[in-house]
């Protein structure tokens, strides 16, 4: 019997590859004030950034500290505007918090979707969106179809990082996200075609709750990248060990845009090994595998 959990945290051990030399430590020794780093959302106790975040601020001496921020939009901005220096935005405050920023990035703007802010010196809130650089990254060396699921936040990321391939979206009401998308080019598709688009296609993005039946579909030469992390064999990763396909895991955009995050409020990236690592870490400490 396939321990599905213990095969995909191999695959992700695998990938790591973690550098000493190149995390430096900072000398922090200006007695400057701390600075304060959050994530904003809803009912989002799970969340691995602060594990992620606190532990480069750790590693590099960094004078910073990394929350959670569980409330309203209207009090996460209370809170970076009083005290923060920036923060991420996850569910559901992603669109929502674009009204309440100074400054938007072209890239945000385009993706319609925020995920990072960063108040600058003169104490202006500006947006960025790092979720599609890792959507990018991840992809860059697999070609072909792509299939996605899902119309939400995460979808739009998916289409503006891979702009100009053959793209296919499979909803459960594509009237309506027809509609949504219509600023892209791509197709748009009801469950009822759902397997024979995935045999044509060579990666299945998941950036939906669930999916159609597709596991008749999929072959060792699709690339299946689940969205979402946790637990490490949720959505498609179970079907895609199974078949031998490609796993890209959701864990990996997780860490990227997390460490691009760093670059926008420090000037440099941070290691995304490094955060992977923790993130892989925590999530699999308390199972018995």
């Amino acid at each position: 019997m396939i321990n599905y959990v213990k095969e995909i945290e191999k695959i992700i051990r695998n990938k790591i590859n973690l550098s000493e030399a190149e995390i430096k430590q900072l000398d922090n020794k200006d007695n400057s004030s701390k600075k304060l780093y959050a994530v904003f959302g809803k009912n989002i106790s799970y969340s691995l950034s602060p594990i992620m975040h606190n532990s480069i601020f750790s590693k590099m001496n960094m004078n910073c500290e990394y929350t959670i921020i569980d409330k309203e939009i209207e009090e996460c901005i209370k809170w970076i505007k009083e005290k923060g220096s920036g923060a991420n935005v996850t569910i559901p405050h992603k669109v929502a918090v674009i009204d309440y920023l100074d400054v938007i990035s072209d890239d945000a703007k385009e993706v319609g979707a925020v995920n990072t802010i960063n108040k600058n010196s003169e104490g202006k809130l500006e947006g960025y969106n790092t979720d599609y650089i890792a959507i990018r990254d991840l992809l860059s060396g697999h070609i072909g179809k792509v299939v996605v699921f899902g119309s939400g936040g995460a979808t739009r990321a998916a289409l503006y990082a891979l702009k100009g391939r053959d793209i296919t979206i499979i909803s459960r009401n594509p009237d309506e996200t027809r509609e949504k998308y219509s600023d892209f080019d791509v197709k748009i598709s009801g469950y009822d075609n759902a397997l024979e688009i995935v045999r044509n296609s060579d990666v299945i993005i998941n950036a939906s709750p669930s999916v159609p039946e597709i596991a008749e579909a999929v072959t060792d030469k699709h690339v299946i990248f689940e969205m979402k992390y946790n637990p490490l064999d949720t959505g498609l990763n179970k079907i895609a060990l199974e078949k031998n396909a490609i796993i890209i895991h959701g864990l990996e955009m997780l860490a990227i845009q997390a460490a691009e995050s760093q670059k926008i409020w420090f000037g440099k990236r941070a290691d995304s090994d490094f955060m992977l690592s923790v993130a892989l870490d925590e999530i699999t400490k308390n199972n018995n595998i």
